[in-house]
């Protein structure tokens, strides 16, 4: 399912350049053959430069001659250098980019999009470099590496949104949608994927909302929502063959072919990929030729028509070396190797499968992940601190105000009290350098100091102390990223039905002592309490101090907390009172770790290790401690461990779970 829908994914962003392939109606030909007319009588200047850049994106998009589109961009580029015209030059650059990446030449695009970058740069055009970022963020995504396009897509969304542009907004928003459908965090491609046709639906732009379509059916693919999924990818080919964007209608076509072929229809998803490859062959284009040829392969898999399925496989794995597609070529050599394993070859299909292998870890692996986790923090973390910045400027501005204004009034009132009881304040003067005074002053300092204590006490109630003290010494503390931590999560087994039937005091006060008596034990063994939301508590080891035994230490916690809940029972029982049953779970990976806000402070953790961890919980038997294949593997010397296999986890397809004796 995984490998579905990244494929489908892939696809939704390779339209947000290269779109609108409709061919030219007699309008459109009119105007290409009067802007050729033109051309001959044009004197070497600007103007000529716009018309020969008009003429490129007119043969790369409505007729879709690449010769004579690059031929023009050409002529426009030598033509701009010459006369010393940079907006002409970028948009030269910016067609090349176009045209050959619509050829599949993505080192090539890389280089045109870097030089028009450049150029935006230096005119000061932000409404371009956000777009010129957007741009080369999506070559990168066609290359598989998905933490430099999100870098690059963040670095235009937060030029675009600077700007108010809604449109480059829109399409930035639908790309980083489309990468976190990609690697799974569904929740957060949902929320950018309804950023972008949110706006669309607003301009009425049919072929904004189409592209953002195809990014939903996907989403709703990959979470095997089918029904759904469908009615967008229809929903995205009706509104691509109104707007003629051919290249638009043919990734339709390919989701619909593969979204019936997972549901078993296997005539429908024929007709439907066989629909899409007619456009791709009229179109020319080779990356979409090679998930066509990919998926038609495939269903013919599943008819068991080996013959077929072979030869439009290895077309498509031939393709996709030639153009560098790493994800052609990882999908193609996983179904090789099912066809290998299907027809008794096991010799190929096991060496198609280590190729898929190889593939599939150069694209998405545990760094890249990391990586990826650390762009999104970084930025949500830079943008509300410029927010907070902004705010409190305006407070001390205002307070700034005040504190003159009041220090103004109070200079008339001295000036005026020193003419009027000049001796008078001479004898108060020398009266204050007494006793009384010098005891007034020792008293103000052990009060100060009293004071210092107790702020410094109720900042490590909320605060690490590595934390607190880089708060206290530099007024803030960035986001840091830890490369191997182990986080533990509790819950208390049917705590509503629990709640509904005792008061809200009784509730509060047992919630109260248990986790208190939970704080002890993880402080006992070294493990930092992150935070309690409802009856759920979080804790981790490893951080914000590095250690070698944070698996040891929080595996030893839970279970010193299963064993302090299993003798609270027996009590509360046999007493008639608030009793709970606790499941524990326990995973070790990577967090970004940080604090949020300027008042308040909140210190929390984040990543895909907390998601796991609240995954082991739930799929936890009560009374059990249950953990991860990562962690068990910290810890199996120290404890004793039984296996229960690999189990579903939401969101997270099957992860290899132990349950702690």
């Amino acid at each position: 399912m995984k490998k579905k829908a990244i494929h489908l994914c892939i696809l939704s962003v390779f339209l947000i350049l290269i779109c609108n392939q409709g061919q030219a109606g007699p309008a459109g030909q009119a105007k290409t053959d009067s802007m050729i007319s033109a051309l001959k009588k044009q004197p070497e200047d600007s103007n000529k430069v716009n018309t020969l850049n008009e003429l490129a994106w007119e043969f790369s998009s409505n007729k879709f001659d690449p010769k004579k589109a690059i031929e023009y961009a050409d002529e426009a580029l030598s033509l701009a250098k010459r006369i010393g015209f940079k907006a002409g030059e970028a948009t030269a650059y910016r067609r090349l980019g176009g045209i050959v990446i619509n050829l599949g030449q993505y080192n090539e695009a890389l280089k045109f999009y870097t030089e028009e970058l450049k150029i935006q740069q230096e005119l000061g055009d932000k409404k371009r470099m956000a777009s010129g970022y957007m741009q080369i963020g999506s070559v990168f995504y066609y290359f598989g590496n998905y933490p430099v396009a999100l870098e690059n897509y963040f670095k235009g969304l937060k030029i675009a949104e600077e700007i108010k542009d809604p449109v480059t907004t829109s399409k930035i928003n639908n790309n980083i949608g489309a990468i976190y459908s990609q690697t799974g965090d569904h929740q957060e491609a949902l929320r950018y994927y309804s950023a972008s046709l949110k706006v669309y639906d607003a301009q009425g732009d049919k072929a904004g909302v189409a592209k953002t379509c195809v990014g939903m059916g996907n989403l709703y693919f990959s979470q095997k929502n089918y029904a759904d999924a469908l009615i967008f990818f229809r929903k995205s080919q009706k509104l691509s063959e109104e707007t003629g964007m051919k290249k638009l209608a043919a990734t339709c076509y390919i989701n619909i072919g593969e979204l019936y072929t997972v549901t078993g229809n296997y005539d429908e998803a024929l007709q439907n990929l066989f629909k899409g490859l007619k456009i791709s062959g009229e179109i020319g284009d080779e990356y979409i030729a090679v998930h066509i040829n990919k998926g038609i392969g495939w269903t013919y898999f599943h008819l068991k028509n080996w013959d077929n399925s072979r030869k439009y496989l290895n077309y498509a794995l031939a393709k996709a070396k030639e153009i560098g597609l790493m994800e052609g070529m990882e999908f193609c050599y996983y179904r090789l190797s099912k066809l290998d394993s299907a027809t008794g070859n096991c010799t190929s299909s096991l060496e198609n499968y280590k190729l898929f292998i190889s593939c599939r870890d150069s694209i998405i692996n545990g760094e890249t992940s990391q990586k990826i986790a650390s762009q999104k923090m970084q930025y949500e973390y830079d943008k509300m601190q410029k927010q907070e910045k902004a705010e409190q400027a305006r407070k001390d501005l205002w307070q700034k105000i005040i504190r003159y204004s009041i220090l103004g009034g109070l200079m008339i009132v001295t000036v005026f009290l020193l003419v009027v009881f000049r001796q008078r304040n001479n004898i108060r003067r020398e009266k204050k350098n007494s006793e009384e005074e010098r005891k007034k002053a020792e008293a103000e300092r052990k009060r100060a100091e009293m004071e210092k204590e107790r702020s410094d006490e109720l900042l490590l109630n909320i605060l690490p102390a590595e934390v607190a003290e880089e708060m206290k010494q530099y007024g803030h503390s960035r986001a840091k990223t830890f490369s191997m931590v182990t986080v533990l999560l509790t819950d208390f087994k049917e705590f509503t039905s629990i709640s509904e039937r005792h008061s809200a005091e009784l509730l509060v006060a047992e919630i109260d002592y248990c986790f208190s008596e939970f704080d002890n034990i993880i402080t006992k063994h070294g493990v930092e309490k992150i935070k309690t939301i409802g009856d759920a508590y979080m804790c981790v080891g490893g951080m914000p101090v590095l250690t070698t035994t944070h698996a040891a230490d929080v595996v030893s916690s839970a279970i010193e907390i299963r064993d302090f809940m299993a003798e609270r029972k027996k009590e509360q029982d046999a007493l008639g009172g608030i009793s709970f049953e606790l499941r524990l779970g326990i995973h070790t990976g990577p967090v970004v770790a940080g604090i949020v806000g300027v008042r308040k402070y909140a210190y929390d953790i984040w990543g895909d290790t907390v998601n796991i961890a609240a995954r082991m919980e739930q799929t936890c038997d009560a009374g059990k401690i249950n953990i991860s294949g990562s962690t068990y593997r910290l810890v199996k010397d120290n404890f004793k461990c039984i296996y229960r296999g690999m189990i579903e986890a939401k969101n997270k397809g099957e992860v290899e779970m132990y349950f702690v004796e």
